[in-house]
């Protein structure tokens, strides 16, 4: 029995719970790679883990509506369920840190989710030998940079305003690829840019 669910191209988290149900590197994984439906089975083995250890996950995700079950079918008479992502991007509530009793503990746990999953990406691609973060800037396959930049309010405004545009069309061109099954090179993006209060 299957059930047809259309994606959603950006869901807000707005629980504590759905926050915690997301924020380990694995379980942003299973996300990633269940914007195509899966099962744990075949899941587990893009994932290189035993099915028996992802059901835990999964079966969080799918208490918080992160990720819903699209079909289920008898397989030698075992109920198998294939999962699908509810967005293809997902961001957290304006509201939801500021108004936690444990702020600190669940920005830690989101950044090191986020930042975990990046540094295996970059292993994995570096090992792969598709991206070198010290190759020379016309041979770049890609960028690992950290810098702090002094600038203006009204400069900080533009900045802003030029990176959310071009995301925006990224993200809307990522998107259709997916919706579409465009063959295309996938590219892991971590963005995080912020006012400091440190010189």
């Amino acid at each position: 029995m299957s059930e047809q669910i259309t994606i959603e191209k950006t869901y807000t988290i707005e629980t504590a719970k759905q926050l915690k149900a997301l924020a380990t590197p694995i379980r942003l994984e299973i996300i990633k790679n269940l914007v195509v439906p899966q099962t744990v089975k075949t899941l587990a083995a893009q994932l290189e883990w035993e099915p028996t250890k992802l059901y835990y996950h999964i079966r969080q995700l799918e208490e918080q509506a992160l990720i819903y079950v699209v079909e289920t079918r008898i397989v030698s008479g075992i109920i198998e369920k294939t999962y699908q992502a509810r967005a293809y991007n997902y961001q957290i509530g304006s509201h939801l840190l500021s108004e936690s009793e444990h702020p600190d503990e669940e920005i830690d746990t989101l950044l090191q989710s986020l930042f975990d999953l990046t540094r295996k990406e970059i292993k994995q691609s570096v090992q792969a030998g598709i991206f070198s973060p010290q190759a020379e800037p016309a041979e770049e396959n890609g960028l690992l940079w950290r810098s702090t930049l002094y600038l203006t309010p009204d400069e900080f405004e533009h900045f802003k305003q030029k990176m959310g545009a071009l995301l925006k069309e990224m993200d809307a061109l990522s998107v259709k690829n997916q919706e579409t099954a465009v063959s295309a090179q996938p590219a892991g993006i971590t963005i995080a840019y912020y006012p400091t209060t440190t010189q």
